[in-house]
């Protein structure tokens, strides 16, 4: 009686993976996904050659924010989605001045090729890529009032899907990610210089998706 028991538990197992299986390896609908944020070490370069002190290469600092995305799979092996972007970030000259924290906005579009690895595990690389909006803190950058910033950001990341139902699951993502943007720059009330900066970490994301 106990093995019939054990038999019976082994066959809604295998059942469950087999339909697991279905959302993962031959998954058809578009699913949302959060993410937690988490840029690693990296640099950033400044360019303001009219101001002094400021112009050069320093550390970057710990960044952190929050993602969502919507994804959409086009075939078996590639995705095409959007992503939402929202992040805190300091470098160490301005740590050490003891400036504000400042944010970006990322909007990106996201290719993305995909591989189901087993019944309920997915490997997948993506390549976003799309516009930024910079906000510096409330502090002036050496005697500078900074505008909001525009640019662009990419990044190559490489993450796995995990379902834990039919409709939900959890991922994670590692990866490089590069940011560039120009900030217009007023000083005592005349049009200043243009502050580039070019900023580049390791990126980890962590979180969950929702198929629809």
């Amino acid at each position: 009686m106990r093995g019939r028991f054990v038999l019976v538990l082994v066959c809604i197992a295998a059942f469950s993976s087999s339909a697991l299986a279905q959302e993962i390896r031959n998954d058809t609908d578009a699913y949302l996904a959060g993410k937690l944020l988490l840029g690693f070490g990296g640099d950033a370069e400044f360019e303001l050659d009219e101001l002094g002190g400021i112009d050069g290469e320093t550390d970057m600092e710990l960044s952190y924010g929050l993602g969502f995305s919507y994804m959409h799979p086009l075939h078996e092996n590639f995705v095409l989605g959007g992503q939402l972007g929202i992040a805190s970030w300091t470098v160490d000259a301005f740590e050490d001045a003891d400036f504000d924290r400042n944010s970006w906005i990322d909007i990106s579009v996201v290719p993305q090729a995909r591989l189901a690895v087993t019944d309920i595990v997915e490997l997948y690389a993506s390549l976003p890529l799309g516009i930024t909006f910079d906000f510096i803190g409330e502090d002036d950058i050496f005697g500078a009032e900074a505008d909001t910033g525009f640019g662009f950001n990419f990044a190559l990341m490489f993450g796995v899907r995990v379902a834990v139902d039919e409709d939900w699951g959890l991922l994670g993502e590692l990866g490089y990610a590069l940011h560039s943007f120009s900030h217009g720059t007023e000083v005592l009330g005349q049009e200043g210089p243009d502050l580039e900066v070019s900023a580049g970490q390791l990126q980890l994301n962590l979180g969950a998706y929702y198929s629809l």
